[in-house]
């Protein structure tokens, strides 16, 4: 957009390629916010397993 206020190219350039940057970001954001492949909500990150850790145990009990 800076471009196309100094005139180096057309506004509606300008315009339209902000509009695609835009929509990356969107798109990147829906990315974020979908589970992934390796999604291991609960467990242990330190190795990896999906059996809960020794404190994150008693937490999940404690929100039951």
């Amino acid at each position: 957009m800076v471009m196309a206020a100094v005139g180096y190219i057309p506004a509606v350039a300008g315009a339209l390629a902000q509009e695609l940057v835009d929509l990356a970001t969107i798109l990147n954001a829906l990315r974020a916010l979908s589970p992934g492949r390796n999604d291991q909500t609960q467990g242990n990150p330190d190795t990896g397993s999906a059996q809960p850790g020794p404190y994150e145990a008693d937490y999940v009990h404690e929100l039951r």
